[in-house]
Formats: C-alpha cells, sequence, structure tokens
C-alpha cells in the first residue's frame, strides 16, 4: 500500500507535464480553423489575405455553374426566370407582323414608284426588290424604261420588299391596297413578349453576378485568384453580350413590320402596240408549214421512190424492149411469108 500511495503523485506530475507540452499544437490547430472559417487564402504556408467576408476560390466555381445552367436554356424556351408576360399591357407587348399581298396592277413600273412614295411617306425601308416578265424575257434591255417593240407582249411581274415602323403598319396597308385589284393577302404574327421578358430576366441575372465578381477581384489580392476571377469574368460578359444581342434582335423585329408585294400586270389579250399585223409571221409560219409537210411525204415515200426508180422503172424498160424485139421480129417473119406467097402466086 505505501509503495501505491508513492507512486499516484509521480503520474499526476507526468499528466500535467504532457498537457503542458502538447497546449502549443492544440493552439496552432485552432488558430488554422479559425482561419479557414474567417475565409482567408494561404499560400506556402504564409499567413493568407482576407478577400471578402465569406469569399474563398470556391465561390467563383459556384457562379460558374450557376451561369452555365442559366446559359444551357435556350431564349426560347422561358425558363422561368422573367415575370409572365401575360401581365405585360397590350400596348407594350412585342409583335413581329409578316404581311403578303398580291396584286394585279397596270404599270408595274408605276406601282414600284408609288410604293418607294409610300415608303418615304411612312419612314419604311425597301430591302428588296426584283423586277422581271412572266416568260423571262430581260427587262432592262433599253434605256429610260422605253420598251423595245419586240417586248411590248410580255407582261411584267415585281417582287418588293418593305420594312414598315409598327406605328405606321396599319396606315401603309390602307394606302398599299389602293394601288390595285388585291388577288390575295395573307398576314402572320409572332408574339415574342415572354421571350422578350425571359432574356431581359437572364440579362439582369447576368449582370449581377458580373458586379459581384468585380467586387471580388478588386479585393483580391492573390494573382491566382485574380486569373480565376478574371477567367469568369470573361466568361459572363461573353453571355452578356450574346443575350443582349438575342433581346435587341427581338425589338428590333417587332418594331417593324415586313410587308412583301407581289405585282402582276394582266396577260394582253392581243399585241397592245405597234403596226405589224403578223402578215409576214403568218406567212412564214405557212412557208415552215408546207416544208414540214414535205419532209413527212419524203421520209414516207422515200423507200417506194428508190423500189421504182431502181427496180421497177428498169425492169419495165427492158420488158418493153423485148416485147418491141418480139413484135417486129414477128412483123418482120409476115413480111417474108407474104413475099413468099405473092412470088408463087398461092394465096395465103
Amino acid at each position: 500500500m505505501t509503495d501505491t500511495g508513492k507512486m499516484r503523485p509521480s503520474r499526476v506530475l507526468l499528466a500535467v507535464f504532457a498537457i503542458v507540452a502538447l497546449a502549443p499544437a492544440l493552439a496552432g490547430c485552432f488558430a488554422q480553423n479559425a482561419e479557414r472559417d474567417t475565409g482567408t487564402v494561404g499560400s506556402g504556408g504564409s499567413r493568407g489575405v482576407a478577400v471578402s467576408p465569406g469569399y474563398a476560390p470556391d465561390v467563383v466555381s459556384e457562379e460558374a455553374a450557376k451561369s452555365a445552367d442559366m446559359a444551357a436554356v435556350p431564349p426560347s424556351a422561358g425558363d422561368g426566370s422573367g415575370a409572365d408576360a401575360s401581365t405585360v399591357p397590350a400596348d407594350e407587348r412585342l409583335i413581329i407582323t409578316n404581311k403578303n399581298l398580291r396584286i394585279q396592277v397596270d404599270d408595274v413600273n408605276a406601282t414600284v414608284d408609288a410604293i418607294r412614295g409610300l415608303a418615304s411617306k411612312h419612314k419604311a425601308n425597301i430591302t428588296n426588290m426584283q423586277v422581271s416578265t412572266q416568260s423571262d424575257v430581260p427587262v432592262y434591255n433599253y434605256a429610260a424604261q422605253q420598251r423595245d417593240s419586240s417586248y411590248d407582249s410580255a407582261p411584267l411581274q415585281g417582287w418588293i420588299t418593305v420594312k414598315v415602323p409598327a406605328d405606321q403598319y396599319e396606315a401603309f396597308i390602307a394606302e398599299a391596297v389602293k394601288l390595285g385589284r388585291v388577288l390575295r393577302q395573307s398576314e402572320d404574327t409572332q408574339d415574342v413578349t415572354q421571350e422578350h421578358v425571359d432574356l431581359a430576366a437572364r440579362l439582369g441575372n447576368l449582370q449581377a453576378e458580373e458586379k459581384r465578381l468585380r467586387e471580388f477581384f478588386d479585393a483580391a489580392k492573390s494573382v491566382d485568384d485574380m486569373l480565376k476571377i478574371e477567367h469568369e469574368l470573361a466568361r459572363v460578359r461573353g453571355e452578356i453580350e450574346s443575350i443582349d444581342a438575342q433581346k435587341k434582335y427581338l425589338e428590333r423585329q417587332a418594331a417593324m413590320a415586313t410587308v412583301t408585294f407581289e405585282l402582276v400586270e394582266p396577260t394582253p389579250v392581243v399585241s397592245p402596240g405597234g403596226e405589224d399585223w403578223g402578215v409576214k409571221d403568218a406567212f412564214t409560219q405557212a412557208v415552215r408549214w408546207f416544208v414540214g409537210t414535205m419532209n413527212a411525204l419524203i421520209v414516207l415515200l422515200g423507200p417506194a421512190l428508190a423500189i421504182g426508180i431502181f427496180v421497177v422503172l428498169p425492169a419495165f424498160l427492158i420488158i418493153r424492149a423485148i416485147i418491141k424485139a418480139v413484135a417486129r421480129r414477128q412483123a418482120k417473119r409476115a413480111a417474108v411469108a407474104a413475099a413468099e406467097a405473092e412470088e408463087s402466086g398461092t394465096p395465103q
């Protein structure tokens, strides 16, 4: 019992010495954990520099993941990031309008000039124009819009595409339908309000993300962190420019309606001008038909003519010569017999 009691104080002293020796190591561990919790970044065993409250390199990756998920949704899908387009007032909705008109006019060239005047009056732009003939006869082969007499019977047709401001669309169409007889018209509209709202919301989110990344960049001290943030800033800026371009494209499309004209002239029953009554053409055509008929007869009767000339005619001449020779011989014999009978006095 005495030995056991003497050993207890020594064990207590050893335990105290062990605790005192381990105290610095435990303090260092607690300090490292505290630095991690406060968001400091360290490198090479030196004390890190604080970037901003709660900032760590993983923040950049999280921001990149969010932006990537956002960019993966196409603008027309309606990702729900924007408000419901049904709440947008009717006069603020974005509507893309396309109109097609087929009009019969007396003079295509004059109507083209009239459409130019309408476009200038309503601040519209002509983006495409084409004029040709219905039989593909050249149009601009004469000067100063003077038609050559050989092309008078070829009616013209034209196609014109006009971009009209949305607020001038109704007035422009009301005047355009008076240019001639409307044969066909069609109109289609596309409401892109929801797409525009979604693009605006995505653009706002990306701009807010860009602002946060710039704050991180301004507060960063480590070169490695600055490079990471700069890379993310470049990516976000590219997405912002892309979405902003899509948004402005929808705005431009809705701001200008597209009107396409198809102009046609009535087909004349007779030639509208000139002094030629067509006698020369009729005579020429008659000669051509006669020559064509003779060619057909020659083709059909050619073999018979060849047989007649080279077979029948020689045979006929030979047979005729034989018959004549036989007749002459018989006549000669008859004459000789008659002469002999006359000499002998014997009647025949």
